[in-house]
């Protein structure tokens, strides 16, 4: 398995500001400034949400089928 594993949400724009999230994704227009704040502090939240629940499981996520076969 090659990289470290991510969380990964949907890229979508639902306040339209007609934002394409693919056109600028580790890119030289990949930004700090054209950040939008909202997407930002939504974001923070859901991943923390979703971050801090998963550390709390009673049981560890199964691995079947999460690694690719070399």
């Amino acid at each position: 398995m090659n990289g470290v594993p991510t969380l990964a949400f949907s890229n979508t724009d639902p306040l339209g500001y007609n934002f394409s999230y693919r056109e600028i994704w580790h890119t030289t227009r990949d930004l700090y400034n054209l950040s939008i704040p909202e997407y930002m502090d939504y974001t923070s939240v859901t991943q923390a949400v979703t971050v801090y629940n998963m550390a709390n499981l009673k049981n560890l996520l199964p691995r079947d089928g999460i690694y690719i076969q070399e």
